[in-house]
């Protein structure tokens, strides 16, 4: 936000790609950035319908661009290459025997409700097998300072950060994902993992379609019933890059129609 502020008062050019997601949560600090930096725009590329459709809302809509999202098109690219990393055989977990966390959002890290979803966390994975839970320097901090007396079951694997190609290849084998990550929930959704969402909205409505995604927000109970279902389904089988159809999040071609949007918006200003 602020570089599109400033880029905007210098009358630089600013192209915003995901514009247009709207959790429509304005206590959120991510949902009153992406929408002042969408009005500041110049060129707004939007990664699904429901985006360009929020622009057009917005008065927006002339200039924005269905493109699909860049984040298919790394899948794509990147699924094959994670099948080098070696994240499985360092935490010693097989693929299809564990479920995969992350918490970091704000709403979530505060002292009482991180409690409870790590609560949550512990219960889970005691009823339904080991959990891996790459924890985000955030939440690290705060159950340090706020938490001390907090301690993992012995099932719920705590890991540093991960990287891009370790944490695909981690999500890539696993049964289930528990998330308030928004791009976590996308990438679950590209590999065919059923997530859980670990906030009260998301963004990515498209990835509630057919109970791939499902909202628990920090209820430990919901959580607990959601993953009693998705822990019931017939598990789909491990394959190692498969990466499903992009659906509404286009056909792993949204780079490209950036960058020539992007060379065309150049070339009608030289």
């Amino acid at each position: 936000m602020a570089g599109a502020l400033a880029a905007a008062k210098l009358h630089i050019p600013v192209l915003h790609i995901e514009a247009g997601l709207r959790s429509f949560n304005r206590r959120m600090p991510e949902e009153l950035n992406r929408i002042t930096t969408d009005h500041l725009s110049t060129a707004l590329y939007a990664p699904t319908r429901t985006a360009m459709d929020n622009l057009s809302v917005e008065g927006l809509a002339q200039r924005a661009l269905l493109t699909g999202d860049v984040m298919y098109d790394a899948v794509l690219f990147n699924a094959q290459r994670a099948r080098r990393s070696g994240i499985l055989r360092q935490l010693g977990v097989e693929a299809g025997s564990y479920g995969v966390a992350t918490i970091h959002r704000a709403e979530n890290t505060l002292p009482d409700e991180l409690r409870k979803v790590l609560q949550a966390l512990n219960e889970a994975a005691t009823r339904f097998g080991r959990i891996v839970f790459p924890m985000h320097p955030r939440t690290a901090a705060i159950l340090k300072s706020e938490l001390p007396d907090w301690r993992p079951a012995p099932t719920l694997l705590i890991t540093n950060p991960l990287g891009y190609l370790d944490m695909l290849a981690l999500v890539q084998a696993s049964n289930w994902v528990l998330t308030d990550s928004g791009g976590l929930q996308k990438e679950a959704y590209f590999l065919g993992r059923p997530c859980i969402t670990l906030r009260n909205e998301t963004e990515w409505l498209e990835t509630l379609q057919g109970g791939a995604n499902c909202i628990a927000g920090g209820d430990g109970v919901r959580l607990i019933e959601h993953l009693s279902e998705v822990a019931s389904r017939p598990r789909r089988p491990f394959e190692p890059s498969a990466v499903v159809p992009g659906g509404p999040f286009g056909a792993g071609d949204a780079a490209r129609k950036i960058v020539t949007a992007l060379c065309d918006l150049i070339a009608a200003r030289a």
